[in-house]
């Protein structure tokens, strides 16, 4: 396990008390089986490729969300893999007409016209949730300077909560009560 990947699951740990506690909310689709990401393989390598991430980051952001479970809805109604609320389907939707993320997929329209209208219907399809969930973390990343905790903390608390871990740091904001 990288440290990366280390670190990943300690912030989940944190920021809900528990280690289960992040998959508590998630509910699998009917007849889901524990999801195996053996079946995303092909779709990881080029996300990661695509936006310079940490394998080991990606994969275990979508294990903290959904369980490799593409069919995955929590009671807050996020969807898929990545677990996408509405409001951040809306940011898909405008990250993927920015220039710099739109000519990633120069080769590949069919994948940036699916992320230009990437509602919780598409949500469920995990070749754009994972496309959307790379290029979201990425985004994350570039934002808060590579400050993985804060990038973390808003993919998974939005960035209220984000600029707080900036402001004091993790373990202070923690400490503090504040997350």
């Amino acid at each position: 396990m990288s440290k990366i990947c280390g670190r990943l699951l300690i912030l989940m740990v944190l920021l809900c008390g528990q280690a289960d506690a992040s998959f508590s909310d998630v509910t699998p689709h009917r007849g889901a089986k524990q999801a195996n990401p053996e079946i995303y393989k092909k779709v990881l390598k080029r996300v990661v490729k695509r936006w310079n991430l940490d394998p080991y980051l990606l994969m275990g952001l979508i294990q903290t969300e959904s369980r490799f479970d593409a069919g995955a809805t929590s009671r807050t109604g996020a969807a898929g893999l990545g677990q996408f609320t509405t409001i951040g389907c809306k940011e898909i939707q405008r990250l993927s007409k920015i220039g710099r993320y739109a000519s990633a997929f120069k080769n590949e329209p069919k994948i940036l016209a699916g992320l230009k209208s990437f509602d919780k219907k598409t949500a469920y399809k995990p070749e754009l949730n994972l496309e959307a969930a790379g290029m979201y973390l990425a985004h994350l990343l570039r934002a808060y300077k590579q400050n993985v905790e804060a990038a973390l903390t808003h993919y998974n608390a939005g960035g209220k909560m984000a600029r707080l871990v900036v402001k004091h740091g993790f373990k202070k904001a923690k400490e503090k009560g504040i997350l």
